[in-house]
C-alpha cells in the first residue's frame, strides 16, 4: 500500500468508479464504501439491470464495504 492512502465513499456508479479506480490503480485506495457493490457472480445481478451496473472489473481485487441489502427494494 501507498505511503499515502485513502477511503474513497461513493453513492452509485459515477463515472463507472473513476476516482476509485484512479486511486487504486496508484495504489492508494485503501477502502471504497459505496452504496451497492455487485460481483459478477451473485445471485443479486438478476434483480435489476442497475444492480449490474454496480461493479467494475478493474476494481475486483480491492477492498470494499457495501449495503446491498438496503438498495435491492430501490434499484430492483
Amino acid at each position: 500500500m501507498n505511503e499515502s492512502s485513502w477511503i474513497c465513499c461513493q453513492i452509485g456508479a459515477r463515472e463507472h468508479y473513476a476516482v476509485p479506480r484512479a486511486l487504486f490503480r496508484r495504489e492508494a485506495l485503501r477502502l471504497l464504501i459505496t452504496d451497492a457493490w455487485v460481483q459478477p457472480r451473485s445471485v443479486i445481478r438478476a434483480l435489476g439491470s442497475g444492480l449490474r451496473e454496480r461493479f467494475h472489473p478493474e476494481l475486483a481485487s480491492a477492498s470494499t464495504k457495501a449495503w446491498n441489502t438496503g438498495l435491492i427494494a430501490f434499484e430492483a
